[in-house]
């Protein structure tokens, strides 16, 4: 019995170090890749991957036993092998309960783990004092993105600038179908509906470009709308503002942003002067009252 013990134990052991190398040459591995979910450059991308990392090491202690077992039993009671044949063997409670608690158990730990990081990760949660927030109105087009600074009265399509280590609220609408903004290296996917106002919060702790891209299908110019964010230094960024604002010739009103949602795929960068700081909010009115441009996107 001592023996059979130890050697239950001895393979507990080893399934358990199994486990954490397989975890550990994992995370070398996918660290090396370059796909951005897993490359995280902001506050809020790197809890998600350390959310998923836990997800997939918490499944390995269920994926790797359940394997070893598979060709343990395999090879055990193969014809000829040193298993017993006993077709009336008895339950075992002892059995019973690894089989059904050990899952049970982890399936909770990662319900608890997902129900706090969901409600720690709300998009609509502010990141850093008011003071340390540069708010940034984003506006989904057929097909492209307009991006609004409404405390600098700048506009500018398919290119997001923001500066490294503060709080970006950026607020969410669409002029068209329903769409999605995703930077997957800086936050996840929140969605840009029509008529409607959707937030994210971000904060970005390197500087460099990131790919930001739509996350919803909405016609023929999907694929295409896709918009560099280059995360710089704060006072990069407020040299970047002076120089775009010299460079807005055209002013952005309601009358000129009809003109410019019309249906089209266009991957320019135009910078646009917005005298009306409340220009998001009548975008988001002239939907309500049913005098949006009119979409054919298919």
């Amino acid at each position: 019995m001592e023996h059979r013990r130890g050697v239950l134990g001895v393979r507990i052991a080893s399934i358990a170090l199994l486990c954490i190398g397989g975890c550990y040459l994992s995370y070398r591995y996918l660290s090396t890749l370059r796909i951005p979910i897993l490359n995280p450059r902001g506050t809020i991308a790197l809890e998600q991957f350390h959310l998923l990392l836990f997800a997939v090491i918490l499944s390995l202690f269920v994926v790797v036993p359940v394997f070893v077992m598979l060709f343990g039993f395999a090879l055990r009671y193969r014809e000829g092998g040193k298993g017993q044949y006993d077709p009336h063997h008895s339950k075992s409670l002892r059995v019973e309960l690894i089989w059904w608690g050990l899952p049970a158990l982890l399936i909770l730990t990662l319900s608890v783990v997902t129900w706090t990081s969901t409600n720690a990760l709300d998009p609509y949660r502010p990141l850093a004092p008011a003071s340390q927030t540069v708010t940034v109105d984003a506006v989904s087009l057929d097909w492209q993105w307009l991006f609004i600074y409404p405390a600098e009265h700048l506009a500018l399509t398919n290119t997001l600038v923001i500066p490294e280590h503060e709080n970006i609220s950026i607020h969410i609408t669409s002029d068209g179908p329903m769409n999605g903004l995703w930077i997957p290296q800086l936050a996840g996917q929140i969605m840009s509906m029509p008529g409607m106002e959707t937030q994210l919060n971000i904060m970005a702790t390197s500087r460099g470009s990131y790919e930001g891209l739509s996350s919803n299908i909405s016609g023929v110019g999907f694929s295409s709308m896709t918009f560099p964010t280059h995360v710089i230094s704060k006072q990069a960024f407020e040299a970047w503002i002076h120089g775009a604002q010299n460079q807005a010739a055209r002013p952005l009103t309601m009358q000129s942003f009809t003109t410019l949602a019309e249906p089209k795929i266009d991957h320019s960068v135009q910078y646009y002067a917005v005298p009306q700081s409340d220009l998001f909010h009548q975008i988001i009115m002239n939907v309500m009252k049913g005098k949006g441009v009119p979409r054919v996107t298919t």
